[in-house]
């Protein structure tokens, strides 16, 4: 299903390096307490220098308050 879904898509998955998992460890800082698969994507878009296309609230909402930080754009 997934194979299916990027061929698709053209979209690509993205390895969870080392520099990922770190920058995961360090978005609750941030971001609070919350989904460790949002601090994962969070963290992919913030160390490969990529927006996070969006419909979730709380991550639009960091994206606004704190630009530097991370870019969103809303779907």
């Amino acid at each position: 299903m997934v194979p299916a879904a990027l061929a698709l898509t053209g979209a690509r998955l993205a390895t969870v390096s080392v520099a990922v998992a770190a920058e995961a460890s360090a978005v609750p800082a941030v971001y609070g307490s919350g989904d460790p698969g949002d601090c994962f994507i969070i963290a992919t878009a913030r160390v490969r220098r990529l927006p996070v296309v969006t419909r979730d609230g709380r991550m639009l909402a960091l994206a606004v308050s704190a630009p530097d930080y991370l870019e969103a754009v809303e779907c």
